[in-house]
């Protein structure tokens, strides 16, 4: 499963073709994080973590509204709802889908990753403590 998100630099030049590629390459990534990882990793939490106690507030993060009316929401690892914009190559331009690129890997490194690195360490925590108590 692909997490790591996507290069605009590959992209090269903004010819039709190489973005094209671009586009296909992101909106498969966005597959894999938003759908395929974000709910095994969601699944992961919910049956190895201890209850961590009550849930911190949900900061506002993604789209409020769509141009093209193709808003999508999804959950981050501690519930919070991220809203994105689905792409629409026949009505988006090319800056608006480079936007939702820029939107994305900014959601990826500041919000899921951390919360992915805390999610394993707080594991590690609780496996140690367990292996603490087994001897």
């Amino acid at each position: 499963m692909m997490t790591k998100p996507p290069s605009v630099e590959a992209m090269g030049e903004y010819g039709e073709e190489n973005f094209a590629r671009f586009i296909a390459s992101f909106e498969s990534w966005r597959e894999n994080v938003f759908d395929k990882w974000l709910s095994t990793a969601k699944t992961y939490k919910q049956r190895a973590m201890r209850d961590q106690g009550p849930s911190k507030p949900c900061p506002k993060q993604g789209r409020d509204s769509c141009a093209n009316g193709r808003r999508t929401c999804t959950d981050d690892l501690n519930g919070c709802l991220y809203c994105y914009c689905r792409i629409d190559q026949k009505k988006d331009t090319h800056e608006a889908i480079v936007r939702e690129y820029e939107d994305d890997i900014k959601f990826w490194k500041d919000v899921l990753e951390p919360q992915w690195k805390e999610m394993w360490e707080q594991w590690e925590d609780q496996w140690e403590e367990y292996e603490r108590d087994e001897l």
